[in-house]
């Protein structure tokens, strides 16, 4: 019961904060809790989800790339601003 609690006050506090990615992570969590057979999945999903997501977003920054919308003209044109180069690096 706790964590149904714990679950609905971040929830509310995602509602409130109009923050999306966290309303759909809470409410897909409430959604396996309620589901019987995802029990078996929700340590697979602790354990791997990160890497799931740096993937998901990896991907979607790749995505211009593919695309044609950052080509190397693109590439050269940053590494020649004389904005400072560290955060590059």
């Amino acid at each position: 019961m706790e964590s149904w609690l714990f679950l609905a006050l971040i929830l509310v506090v995602a509602l409130v904060g109009k923050n999306m990615s966290l309303i759909i992570a809470t409410g897909v969590v409430m959604l396996f809790k309620l589901l019987p057979f995802t029990s078996k999945w929700l340590p697979t999903i602790q354990a791997k989800g990160i890497n799931w997501g740096v993937t998901v977003i990896s991907v979607a920054i790749l995505i211009p790339i593919a695309t044609g919308q950052i080509g190397f003209k693109d590439l050269i044109k940053t590494f020649n601003e004389k904005r400072p180069k560290i955060p590059v690096f």
